[in-house]
């Protein structure tokens, strides 16, 4: 099934809506499928269902945030901009809570590094390439 058509798109709202309700189908039944509530029921506390509400809340407008970014810059953007948001995130885990830094962890970065570099390398060439292709045009 296409998310959008000719005849009809799909807000980021509705987007965020169907895939959450799509979620909630599955999370639900393989939950009490899956997990031993007896042995949970007294590990459950206020605060933890607090901080689960303010994580899906949190949750959501990061969904719609990216949603609506979706509208202004391509797929590919988007994804390149995640992935240098996780090393990101890594590294800042890495620096805070002092987590060790690994072989593979610290080539990781660095190839992250280097593909957002030459991913917008490359964009700038494309970008160069089109320009010099208009001004041909016009003469």
């Amino acid at each position: 099934m296409l998310l959008s058509g000719e005849k009809f798109k799909y807000s980021p709202a509705e987007l965020q809506f169907y895939t959450s309700l799509a979620s909630i189908v599955i999370q639900i039944p393989m939950s009490l499928l899956l997990v031993d509530l007896s042995d949970n029921a007294e590990k459950i506390d206020v605060s933890i269902i607090l901080c689960y509400i303010l994580n899906g809340i949190f949750f959501h407008f990061q969904s719609i945030t990216a949603y609506v970014l979706m509208d202004y810059i391509s797929p590919v953007t988007h994804s390149v901009a995640n992935t240098a948001k996780r090393a990101f995130l890594i590294w800042l885990s890495v620096l805070m809570f002092g987590n060790p830094v690994t072989l593979l962890s610290g080539l990781g970065t660095t190839v992250v590094i280097l593909g957002v570099l030459l991913y917008i390398k490359a964009q700038d060439y494309d970008d160069k390439v089109q320009t010099s292709r208009r001004k041909v045009r016009a003469i």
